[in-house]
């Protein structure tokens, strides 16, 4: 029995050595790239425009900006809990405890490139989506970001926990966008949509983060999470009219009577969409095969 209670201590303690190196190669590496420096030429082009306020008040509601920094955009704690960690949707309001000293550059390099003004990466923001905005869109975020009232709210950095490092190791979790992006790629002018699936698919790019850039769904990021089901013309939207897919959109209710998860699904972000836009969108999600 001794003998046993020894070499299970042993086994016990090797695979311990084993999990602690484990965990000193994803902390050394998360490290590395949080610390990473990135220097990217700013897009030409890009402006602040008080005529496009209107249409970026309207993009940050549908791009889920407010879901994330609030309805003010003077940021929150999203989630703080140790193996988590502390994840802050910071302050975006012109303020001292905001974004005061943004330049439009600094902004570009956010939205367009996933970096902040010391050139290391953003965690969490999901700039591989803003990244690809027309120049006119992104313009007028940025013109309405400036122009809200500042509010005074400070809060910490968000701090990663051990689970989201390991799973951003050894999973898909976008946890910095700078390596999704394709920083060669211009922003493009507003082109003139020929048809509504093309303006369904520009207004479609938030969907790809849970459903995938073919629309097909798969497996939820985080432990937990229900998979993303496919909203192509193969799933359970090819078997809606398009009035039942902007209902669905709209209430978070599908046609079967169901009701949606909003934090696994954000009907409250695709609510804020005019129905034009849904139009658009489910003619795109019908054209994929």
């Amino acid at each position: 029995m001794k003998k046993y209670f020894i070499r299970f201590g042993k086994v016990l303690g090797i695979l311990l050595a084993l999990v602690l190196v484990f965990y000193a190669w994803v902390e050394i590496s998360f490290y590395r790239k949080a610390h990473a420096s990135y220097n990217f030429p700013i897009s030409p082009g890009v402006r602040v425009d008080s005529s496009l306020i209107e249409r970026g008040a309207h993009l940050v509601q549908i791009k889920g900006c407010t879901d994330c920094h609030g309805g003010d955009l003077s940021g929150r704690i999203i989630e703080d809990n140790f193996p988590v960690g502390l994840l802050v949707a910071p302050n975006l309001t012109p303020s001292e405890s905001g974004l005061a000293h943004y330049t439009l550059k600094n902004w570009v390099m956010a939205l367009q490139h996933g970096i902040d003004p010391t050139g290391r990466p953003l965690k969490v923001m999901p700039s591989f989506e803003t990244s690809r905005l027309t120049l006119e869109d992104m313009s007028a975020i940025i013109s309405y970001v400036n122009s809200v009232p500042p509010v005074e709210n400070n809060l910490p950095e968000t701090r990663l926990g051990p689970v989201i490092k390991v799973m951003t190791k050894l999973s898909d979790i976008p946890m910095f966008s700078v390596d999704l992006i394709d920083h060669e790629k211009p922003l493009e002018s507003k082109p003139e949509f020929e048809n509504s699936v093309e303006l369904g698919k520009y207004l479609s790019v938030p969907c790809t983060s849970c459903h995938r850039p073919d629309l097909k769904g798969g497996e939820a990021f985080v432990p937990g999470g229900l998979p993303a089901p496919s909203i192509a013309s193969d799933g359970r939207v090819g078997t809606w009219s398009v009035d039942e897919f902007i209902k669905t959109l709209k209430t978070g209710v599908r046609p079967d009577g169901h009701k949606l998860d909003s934090t696994q699904m954000p009907w409250p972000m695709t609510a804020k969409y005019t129905e034009e836009e849904l139009s658009a969108m489910y003619q795109y999600f019908r054209s994929v095969k």
